[in-house]
């Protein structure tokens, strides 16, 4: 705290930040929000979907949306969870990054034989059988523009909008 009172910048810094909680805190609230319904959503759409299928394939048993926990994390991203190279793509979601590989896993229709899964799946098969479906495409890119471009961009508008009222 004596660093705070002594060094001017710093101490212009932490007073917006103290002005910025009460903003901030509203739209993480509001940002959870959007997580959770997406991640209900995915859950419900994507559960069954057949994973590990190729190679290439971001969707395995650490990285589905078999529970809403899986899903929530999978959605949110999780950069610490793994530090393999290959299991890097898989928690990107929020960020941008390998989204594509993750709807494009969730939307493989049923072509054998390169991809053969069950148009018929049932919630007790382990591991899931299940074929992707097309609203991949709508739900996830939707949750990427919802996500990526207006929440994030949210945050940094309140806290502009707080220093500009601030140092005004």
């Amino acid at each position: 705290m004596r660093l705070v009172r002594t060094a001017k910048s710093l101490r212009i810094m932490f007073n917006t930040l103290l002005v910025t909680l009460p903003s901030v805190f509203n739209i993480g609230a509001l940002l959870g929000l959007v997580y959770f319904i997406f991640a209900i959503l995915t859950m419900q759409n994507f559960a069954l979907v057949k994973y590990g299928g190729f190679p290439w394939s971001v969707l395995t048993i650490d990285t589905n949306f078999s529970s809403f926990w899986l899903a929530f994390i999978v959605l949110v991203g999780c950069a610490l969870c793994m530090s393999s190279s290959d299991r890097d793509l898989q928690f990107r979601s929020s960020t941008g990054e390998a989204w594509n590989y993750l709807m494009a896993d969730v939307a493989q229709p049923n072509e054998p034989p390169l991809f053969v899964c069950s148009e018929n799946p049932q919630w007790n098969d382990d591991p899931p059988t299940g074929c992707g479906s097309g609203a991949a495409y709508t739900v996830l890119l939707s949750f990427t523009l919802i996500v990526s471009f207006v929440m994030m961009n949210l945050f940094v508008a309140v806290i502009l909008g707080v220093c500009e009222l601030h140092f005004d």
